[in-house]
């Protein structure tokens, strides 16, 4: 009896606190929330470009000018994940596994920086910034992990393609607002969710990268490819810290770094 009225206390211990974190968590983003929303007020209140200080510019997206993956139209910009069935874009509580199983696998590919053209300058936009502050928390976790996985038999190129795919989704995050909701996702710029069966309406750039990376999906996989790009030449905002030079960067100070196609002040940062 002394048993179970332990256990049933730690039990409600337990909920109490992962509740406390919960909502800790949404009040350290609320006031994250406000303290960006006075940072773009104050820049709005006085436009000064001062290096290692926050910045917001506006403008028509440039180059690179890549075509993605999937195909279509050149683009500015393109952050693409690759995965397997049962993977998923953004793990939660309800998703701790990073791989379903032995034969999951999931692969990130970027087209790297762009530029914002504002009154005649154009501005490189950082998103490398983003995932290099990611870094040290994949180091972690590939120091931790990375030999035990192996032993368990994942390869080391799938471990690293992993490491990647989780890095990079979670530094994007907040510089794109991704969101997934079931099968689904949205973002602040242009996304999408496409899903193809191996063997059959596999795009031909994305068979190759696979076929180079040594991944042999069985026939009738399906391969799930969610892509989030900017169209050449369209119009977005971008919020974060001047470097001093030509480069709009991710910011410590708290701008962060974030882009969309709305006015953040508008969208409440």
């Amino acid at each position: 009896m002394v048993f179970e009225n332990t256990t049933l206390l730690a039990g409600i211990v337990l909920i109490f606190l992962i509740l406390v974190i919960v909502l800790c968590l949404a009040l350290y983003k609320q006031i994250m929330r406000k303290n960006r929303l006075d940072l773009i007020r104050a820049f709005k209140a006085a436009p000064r470009k001062t290096p290692e200080f926050p910045v917001l510019v506006h403008g028509p997206a440039g180059p690179p000018g890549v075509i993605p993956p999937t195909g279509g139209d050149p683009v500015a910009f393109h952050a693409t994940f690759i995965m397997s069935r049962g993977c998923t874009l953004i793990r939660d509580m309800n998703h701790r596994k990073v791989l379903p199983d032995y034969t999951s696998f999931k692969v990130f590919t970027m087209s790297g920086n762009f530029t914002v053209t504002e009154a005649g300058i154009p501005y490189t936009i950082s998103v490398i910034s983003a995932l290099e502050r990611i870094h040290d928390g994949a180091a972690w976790f590939t120091k931790q992990y990375k030999q035990t996985l192996i032993l368990d038999g994942m390869p080391e190129s799938v471990f690293d393609d992993m490491v990647t795919f989780e890095a990079a989704s979670q530094a994007l995050v907040p510089v794109f607002s991704l969101t997934e909701t079931g099968r689904s996702v949205t973002s602040s710029v242009d996304s999408r969710v496409s899903r193809y069966i191996h063997g059959r309406d596999v795009p031909p750039a994305i068979a190759d990268m696979l076929k180079g990376k040594i991944i042999r999906p069985a026939p009738g996989e399906e391969i799930t490819v969610v892509e989030f790009f900017i169209p050449v030449k369209k119009s977005v905002w971008v919020f974060g810290e001047f470097s001093g030079g030509d480069t709009v960067r991710y910011g410590e100070n708290g701008a962060g770094l974030s882009v969309s196609y709305t006015d953040p002040e508008m969208a409440g940062a």
